[in-house]
């Protein structure tokens, strides 16, 4: 009796077993609005390349990642074949000046740029770009995420933005930004420190984060640790590690009220003055300790470095001379071998260049030191169509490499355009890395840019939204873009 139940407990283990095997061997079966199987995906987070991925896509959402031997793909579905092919996150340009939607935004796409954080807006353009969103949310216009600021000056700063002078001033403006739908403040350089803390604090209590320069009264330490999200730049790394800092700071915004109302003398004070000072005072020491202070602030720097190469390129006589020139259009692109046409750099002479050239190269050995302590980057390109030698989409490629180049591996480049941009605008939890329940918001490429951060570069196909764009119809908006250039000249 006994062995006849040991046997049949037997045979019902082995029954048990069976079914168990035969259903994992079964493939599930989904219906999915987009499926790209059989890729290696980058999901931005730091881990590497999952291989043989399956990615589930409905509506604007990552609904499944799971391995593409688990399931089966309804023919329902739209299925692309990712097939020795490498999946990342949409990249973002975080420090960009569009000044023309009909080409810029097409560009980004084209790019693989599925998100910008723009730098400037005011009371006047503010609801122009408002609707641009509205208009590429509810996909009437194909482009970019946009992240929109106000920008606030102080008084000394006389360009076209609003300005505060007091600190009740300050709290009004502050809760007329948040009553705009804005998404952050934009900074400056000229304030008076009890202002720009002001602003700092009621930004807070409002739930607005502020992100811009480093205020020149102002220490870039104190700034992060009072709360700015984010400085580009560079511009206060330098001033702050430098021994003289205090005596220069001084000497700087007392002279800034001599020279406000001319936008080309302030600009030339504000980023090209004194490179010589601040560079021979260096201190090491000091710039460590700084570089400790920035880390546990939780603070973000976008080092525009594409900007600074852009600049180098007019000092160097070096013209853009690749097939991309043709996206731009010819009153920008003449402009771009001189200085003079721009309002930022046009009092820099010619005596100037070679400490302007020392003053850059130390901003790119900066990003290094500054990456050795863990301080989080953001790629940002400052592109816009005065900004020499800097071209919307393609740029943001430039940034990546220059990252690299400067002492990033290329998954901290890459986390700098995706997970980074994401977190510092508060969006991380839907958007930024390639997770479940997260936007549909991707690149299909051809190259692992894990290898080398150039492969960012070979796209295949752009998923916006969880719209699926091909090679095809990206070469199709590159076009465009190049046919609306030729007939506007």
């Amino acid at each position: 009796m006994k062995k006849d139940v040991l046997f049949t407990l037997f045979l019902l283990f082995v029954f048990l077993l069976s079914s168990l095997l035969l259903n994992c061997s079964q493939k599930r079966t989904v219906v999915s609005d987009l499926a790209i199987v059989h890729t290696s995906i980058i999901d931005a987070t730091g881990s590497q390349a999952q291989s043989d991925m399956t990615v589930l896509i409905n509506g604007n959402t990552i609904t499944d990642i799971v391995p593409s031997k688990s399931v089966k793909i309804d023919s329902k579905s739209k299925i692309v074949d990712g097939k020795g092919k490498f999946l990342i996150p949409g990249l973002w340009d975080m420090h960009v000046h569009i000044s023309n939607d009909s080409i810029f935004f097409p560009l980004m796409i084209a790019n693989g740029v599925t998100s910008v954080r723009d730098m400037f807006s005011n009371r006047k353009n503010f609801p122009t770009k408002l609707e641009w969103r509205n208009q590429i949310n509810t996909q009437k216009l194909i482009g970019p995420n946009l992240y929109i600021p106000i920008a606030v000056f102080g008084p000394l700063q006389r360009w076209n933005g609003i300005k505060v002078k007091s600190k009740e001033g300050v709290i009004a403006v502050v809760q007329e930004i948040r009553e705009s739908g804005a998404d952050f403040i934009k900074v400056f350089d000229l304030y008076d420190p009890d202002i720009y803390f002001t602003l700092l604090s009621e930004a807070q209590k409002n739930g607005i984060h502020v992100a811009g320069h480093a205020p020149m009264s102002i220490n870039i330490n104190e700034a992060a640790q009072a709360g700015q999200r984010s400085f580009e730049h560079l511009l206060g790394v330098l001033l702050a590690s430098s021994s003289k800092e205090e005596s220069i700071r001084k000497a700087m915004y007392a002279k800034a009220d001599s020279v406000h109302d001319s936008f080309s003398d302030l600009a030339h004070l504000l980023y090209f003055i004194h490179p010589g000072e601040i560079l021979d005072s260096y201190d090491t020491a000091k710039a460590n300790q700084l570089m400790e202070q920035l880390k546990n602030s939780g603070c973000y720097i976008c080092p525009t470095l594409s900007l600074w190469n852009g600049q180098l390129k007019v000092i160097n006589s070096e013209l853009i001379q690749n097939e991309n020139i043709k996206y731009v259009p010819a009153q920008y692109l003449n402009g771009w071998s001189t200085f003079a046409s721009n309002g930022f750099t046009a009092h820099i002479l010619p005596s100037e260049y070679d400490l302007f050239k020392r003053f850059i190269n130390k901003r790119f050995e900066m990003v290094n030191e500054i990456n050795q302590y863990g301080i989080p980057f953001l790629a940002g390109t400052d592109v816009s169509w005065w900004n020499h030698n800097i071209m919307p989409g393609f740029s943001l490629h430039e940034e990546l490499s220059l990252l690299v180049n400067a002492g990033l591996t290329p998954m901290q480049a890459l986390q700098a355009a995706t997970r980074n941009a994401a977190e510092a605008l508060n969006v991380l939890n839907k958007t930024g890395t390639i997770e479940v329940g997260k936007n549909a918001d991707l690149v299909l490429l051809d190259v692992n840019p894990l290898e080398d951060i150039n492969n960012t570069r070979k796209i295949n196909a752009v998923i916006k939204a969880g719209q699926y764009i091909s090679r095809e119809e990206l070469d199709k908006l590159l076009k465009e873009v190049e046919i609306k250039i030729h007939e506007s000249q």
